[in-house]
């Protein structure tokens, strides 16, 4: 176990071995990655649109092989907060469909996929500190829980070299990905990473020892199965909303919302045909009549600009509709 609860390996590689070589732990290796983790630390004090997205690879599948259906990754998605927040994230999720909790359901349904008496749990994440923050202020029983901790950043990092972002790490791996910042799909894509970077680290490691006198066909089994597990192709998703017109503006508000971006749906507006039929201008008039008549337009504008316009106060909904 990690000397801290809650702490992440700096090399997991050790760790990975259960990946390729019967062990008598037979691990679950649990992805785990949370969208808005600051908003779980503060106790939802400051909103309660958020989401935790786990992914499980089970060792006891490689003990099968070879067998006649592929590897798969078992991946949940749980969201929390508004019906809009729900449908934006629901809208991007590749492997199904979230279910939708209350905030104080989280840990419960953390722990039903986690807390696993029977087996020895392998927690992933990827720059996962903001996770396991989470996790803490939930309540997880790391003890209990997880005989490791690992960070895909970490594992990946190069001497002298800053961390690679979840993206560019996938690209760098040729892992096909889609749609991140998802919780459920980030937990997913961060357990495919972390087989590719297995598969490498196993590799490398060969080629410097050369191949242990225990590896024999089962071994090789393993690595193709896994391989071809990450790299998987991904499912084709119809969007399950309709995409609204909506840009962005600028809108100074108080508290956490101050110099964020607020999305608002834009009515179309009519054209000077429209406007003259439904008598919102005349088809002719005198210049002092144009005038009153700007005069009147300004006022309107001013004094019903709330009607004419609606604001989505859900900011982080809209943000994810505008990734779709």
């Amino acid at each position: 176990m990690d000397p801290r609860p809650g702490a992440a390996t700096k090399d997991g590689l050790p760790q990975l071995q259960p990946l390729f070589f019967p062990s008598a732990l037979e691990p679950l290796y649990v992805s785990i990655d949370f969208e808005n983790p600051d908003l779980i630390v503060n106790k939802f004090h400051r909103g309660s649109n958020s989401q935790v997205g786990i992914s499980i690879l089970d060792t006891r599948d490689l003990n099968l092989l070879p067998r006649e259906q592929a590897l798969t990754l078992a991946t949940y998605n749980f969201v929390t907060g508004s019906d809009l927040y729900y449908t934006a994230s629901a809208n991007r999720y590749l492997w199904g469909t979230p279910e939708k909790i209350l905030p104080s359901d989280m840990l419960t349904a953390i722990n039903k996929h986690i807390s696993r008496p029977d087996r020895n749990i392998i927690l992933v994440g990827h720059g996962c500190g903001r996770d396991l923050a989470a996790l803490r202020s939930l309540g997880f029983n790391f003890q209990a829980s997880a005989i490791h901790i690992l960070d895909t950043a970490n594992i990946a990092r190069e001497p002298g070299k800053s961390h690679l972002s979840l993206c560019r790490l996938l690209d760098k791996l040729k892992c096909p990905h889609a749609k991140l910042h998802n919780a459920g799909n980030d937990a997913h894509f961060t357990l495919r990473a972390l087989i590719l970077l297995a598969i490498k680290g196993h590799e490398n490691q060969e080629l410097v020892d050369g191949p242990r006198v225990e590896e024999g066909r089962g071994v090789v089994e393993r690595v193709e199965a896994l391989r071809a597990l990450a790299l998987t192709s991904l499912p084709i998703v119809e969007p399950r909303i309709e995409e609204k017109r909506i840009r962005k503006i600028h809108i100074a508000g108080p508290g956490i919302e101050e110099q964020r971006m607020r999305k608002i749906h834009i009515a179309k507006p009519k054209t000077k045909k429209e406007r003259i039929r439904k008598g919102d201008i005349a088809k002719t008039s005198s210049l002092q009549k144009q005038e009153i008549i700007r005069a009147e337009r300004r006022q309107k504008r001013t004094t019903t600009a709330a009607a004419e316009t609606f604001i989505f106060d859900d900011i982080d909904a809209l943000a994810f509709m505008m990734q779709v």
